[in-house]
């Protein structure tokens, strides 16, 4: 009976103790490490795809007399800004949308810009733009004038007039932009904008 007993009292000891470590590796702190893991490649990949698509909506800069610094870094400004994407990447990656003279050029100076501000004024010494010139009367009428088409896609409509806008005034306001874009939308479009009081030109996009 004692044997038996002792070989009773062994299964129970080896069962309690493979229950005692089976629950302590089902609560311990590092089972939940996968999921943090997923979660962090997952916010990784999102972000990645946003910096991805906005490189993709900025045309390629080649430097030559066709080119306008200025109006490309604007709208460069614009996209980034659109999807958040910050100095460190804009800067890491800028170079890809260069090419020909633009790339030569690129080539030479890769030096530490610091911010993106700093890199846009070295690039626009290296291509000036050329001096605005056109009637400012002209300009404030084409901006009142200026309407979305029947077949003009949003996009297209936004930097057409937010050219003009630059032109007439650099330091137009946020508000005063979006107020003119705003205002030519085509109606359908303009009814669903309208309540939703956007306030930024990267709203209204």
């Amino acid at each position: 009976l004692d044997i038996n007993g002792e070989d009773i009292n062994l299964k129970k000891f080896f069962f309690e103790l493979a229950s005692h470590y089976n629950l302590r590796s089902h609560y311990s702190p590092t089972a939940t490490l996968p999921v943090q893991t997923t979660d962090n490649q997952q916010a990784k990949l999102i972000m990645g795809d946003a910096i991805n698509r906005a490189f993709d909506s900025i045309k390629s800069f080649h430097g030559t007399s066709q080119d306008n610094s200025r109006d490309w870094c604007d709208r460069a400004e614009i996209i980034f800004d659109a999807f958040n994407v910050n100095d460190a990447d804009r800067l890491s990656r800028i170079g890809i949308k260069l090419e020909d003279a633009a790339f030569d050029w690129y080539r030479d100076n890769q030096r530490p810009y610091g911010t993106w501000m700093v890199f846009r004024q070295t690039f626009e010494r290296a291509f000036p733009a050329p001096e605005r010139t056109q009637n400012p009367h002209l300009v404030a009428e084409q901006i009142n004038q200026r309407k979305q088409g029947s077949d003009e896609s949003v996009h297209d409509y936004y930097y057409a007039l937010d050219k003009l806008c630059r032109e007439y005034d650099p330091q137009m306001s946020a508000i005063d932009k979006t107020i003119k874009l705003v205002g030519g939308l085509r109606e359908e479009l303009k009814g669903k904008l309208l309540p939703l009081n956007v306030q930024t030109p990267e709203q209204f996009m």
